[in-house]
C-alpha cells in the first residue's frame, strides 16, 4: 500500500497558515484524500513510519525540521525572509518521501 502524505507544521498562524493553507488547497487537486495536518510536537511515530511527510516551518520550533538541520540535510540561509528546501527519502526510516520546506524568520 502506498504511503499518504502527512503535513507536519510547528504552528498553525502568521506565514504557516499561509504555507499550509497553500499546500493544503494545491496538494488537494493531486491526491485523492484530504491532507492531515499535524503539530511536529504532537506526531506519533507509527505516524512517521507510516505516512510521507511534508514538514513546513522553522528550526527553532519544529522538532523535525531541527534534526534534519542537525544531520545536515539542508542549511538555513541566515538573511531575512530566507529559506531552504529538502525532497528526498525519509532519513530515519528510509522507506519514505520526505518534503522539508524551512524559514529562517517568521516572515
Amino acid at each position: 500500500m502506498a504511503k499518504r502524505w502527512l503535513l507536519v507544521v510547528d504552528a498553525y498562524e502568521g506565514v504557516n497558515k499561509n504555507a499550509v493553507d497553500m499546500l493544503s488547497g494545491y496538494l488537494s487537486g493531486l491526491v485523492s484524500y484530504t491532507l492531515p495536518v499535524r503539530y511536529a510536537n504532537e506526531l506519533s511515530e507509527e505516524e512517521r513510519k507510516e505516512s510521507n511527510i511534508i514538514a513546513v516551518g522553522r528550526i527553532e520550533t519544529h522538532s523535525i525540521l531541527s534534526a534534519y538541520e542537525r544531520q545536515g540535510l539542508f542549511t538555513v540561509p541566515k538573511q531575512e525572509e530566507g529559506y531552504a528546501v529538502f525532497v528526498g527519502k525519509t532519513p530515519e526510516t528510509d522507506e519514505g518521501q520526505t518534503i522539508a520546506i524551512v524559514g529562517s524568520d517568521e516572515k
